[in-house]
């Protein structure tokens, strides 16, 4: 029979459970503050490092005044952060990387990264017109998504750094994440790197492989729209923030409902 079989789809292997580091995504805080960082290992570490330390000097000098952070006094019991903190916390980490870049006793950081924050706010009518279904639901609590590096801090939804990240970021256009819960959202982003990596006209390339003559270096920083070579022993990486109760969590593709 030439009857043509279905495909399944490929979707990279989750991390071992024996792996303990270091990782991509760490947690800045236990307020629900994470980073993902793309580029160099060593400096993504380090820029997770600086995060954690803006975290703490900020909670520290808003804590002897009565305020939250970003100068805002506490209401009604809040927890310490208002809308400003994201921004606060992304600007100050792009600044510490540009004065790295400029220093001339420290070299620049070959890094960008992702910044979530979740902060306390006190929704409106008005204001709820905007939200999605979860911030609507859970009233005082909200998140915000902020890319990161030396040159600047922007205020961003769904995004993609690093290699080919264009093209992820494309396809990240199309969906409304607001109308998914974080598990949803979560499996959908795999479910389009699986699909842009692990299609049926991919290329993977094996250890020690180099890629065709012709690769150009604009490939290589994510400005391409060519297909994506996707390494052999690629390992899949995730973690949820639950903006409600600013909570953390690493899951792992089996505790999804992949279809």
């Amino acid at each position: 029979s030439n009857v043509e079989k279905p495909t399944t789809k490929k979707f990279p292997l989750d991390l071992p459970y024996s792996h303990r580091g270091p990782f991509r995504i760490e947690p800045i805080d236990d307020r629900g503050t994470v980073i993902a960082a793309a580029g160099w290992r060593t400096d993504c570490i380090s820029l997770a490092n600086r995060c954690r330390s803006i975290a703490i000097s900020e909670a520290e000098l808003y804590a002897r005044s009565g305020s939250s952070i970003g100068g805002i006094v506490e209401k009604n019991g809040g927890d310490g952060r208002n809308e400003d903190w994201g921004r606060v916390l992304a600007e100050r980490a792009s600044y510490w990387m540009a004065q790295c870049a400029y220093s001339e006793g420290v070299r620049s950081l070959s890094c960008a990264a992702l910044i979530v924050a979740c902060h306390s706010r006190d929704l409106t009518a008005s204001s709820l017109s905007h939200d999605g279904p979860q911030e609507r639901d859970h009233g005082m609590k909200s998140g915000q998504l902020y890319l990161v590096d030396g040159t600047a801090a922007h205020r961003v939804r769904a995004h993609a750094i690093g290699y080919n990240s264009n093209r992820v970021n494309k396809r990240l256009m199309s969906v409304n994440f607001l109308e998914l819960k974080k598990e949803e959202g979560a499996q959908k982003l795999l479910e389009i790197v699986a699909e842009e990596g692990y299609g049926p006209q991919r290329k993977f390339l094996s250890e020690g492989e180099e890629r065709e003559e012709g690769f150009e270096e604009g490939q290589r920083d994510g400005n391409s729209d060519e297909e994506i070579d996707v390494p052999k022993g690629v390992r899949v990486e995730m973690a949820v923030v639950d903006h409600a109760r600013a909570k953390f969590q690493r899951i792992r593709q089996q505790s999804m409902p992949i279809h």
